[in-house]
């Protein structure tokens, strides 16, 4: 099953010394663009999850946001910022809110020494790995989402397919037809006078050859066969483009049944595989 290029994945994770919030939300792209938001930076941190990142996606624009907290210290190792805290106070006299010493430190208003020193090795290694259970959420989500789209581009695959086998079944005989108009109108050009069936022939060989649509269904065939390989691909697949690809090729075949068929029946049948050939369009530019 392939994956869509929307997703959301949200992991945390705390140990000792840190508590830390991953989430990663991806929404449709032509190309890869991974954005990564460490609080606080990190260097080292960033350009582990941009490589996972690029491991586990094709295209798409992906956002990661990582929040690492440090446990607060002991109390002689807080530094106390006076000035921001009674300027606190009169929203908190007015609200009645409790005041707790984590409270205090996500103000801003007690930073415990330390905050702006690397991350421990081990610290570093927790942090990754809860990037990495909210990746495999964001993917498990992905995947999800394109077995829906899937599912219904396959009806819509199915729904195609019908018409064209009613247009096929109409196209049976239209030869015949085209000969008796052609015969009706020479009749009337030539006000009664009686009609060459040798040249009548020629005529309608002639028409015949520019309105014979029935290589154009035999590749619509194939291209419908070739989309839905392509949509029971392995997730490892990146399989977006090559639908792209391949429903460009079938809005071309199905215009050139249109344009060639000269049928009234034919053309309300092209009009309705047109329709549904735009929502593949749709709901394939999800598909990474």
């Amino acid at each position: 099953m392939p994956c869509s290029m929307t997703g959301f994945g949200q992991a945390e994770a705390a140990t000792g010394t840190i508590a830390c919030v991953s989430r990663v939300k991806s929404i449709n792209g032509r190309y890869l663009q991974i954005s990564v938001r460490l609080d606080p930076l990190d260097d080292e941190l960033e350009i582990q999850i941009r490589r996972l990142l690029q491991e586990r996606a094709v295209r798409g624009a992906v956002d990661v946001n990582v929040k690492v907290r440090r446990s607060p210290a002991p109390a002689t190792n807080l530094r106390f910022h006076r000035d921001a805290y009674q300027a606190l106070q009169p929203v908190l006299s007015e609200t009645a809110a409790g005041v707790t010493l984590e409270g205090l430190v996500r103000a801003g208003i007690i930073e415990p020494e330390g905050q702006d020193e690397p991350l421990a090795p081990e610290d570093r290694a927790a942090v990754m790995a809860c990037v990495q259970q909210a990746v495999s959420a964001w993917e498990s989500s992905r995947k999800t989402e394109a077995g829906s789209l899937v599912r219904d581009m396959t009806s819509i695959l199915d729904t195609i397919e019908a018409a064209l086998a009613e247009i096929a079944t109409l196209d049976q005989g239209r030869t015949g037809e085209l000969s008796e108009k052609l015969r009706r109108r020479i009749a009337a050009l030539l006000e009664g006078e009686p009609v060459g069936e040798e040249r009548l022939l020629e005529e309608v060989a002639y028409v015949a050859q520019r309105s014979d649509i029935t290589e154009e269904l035999d590749r619509l065939k194939c291209h419908l066969a070739a989309l839905k390989d392509v949509m029971s691909a392995t997730p490892e697949q990146a399989i977006g483009r090559r639908i792209e690809f391949l429903l460009q090729e079938i809005q071309r075949e199905v215009n050139t049944v249109g344009s060639k068929a000269q049928d009234v029946r034919i053309s309300a049948r092209v009009v309705d595989v047109k329709v549904l050939v735009e929502k593949l369009k749709q709901q394939s530019a999800n598909l990474e």
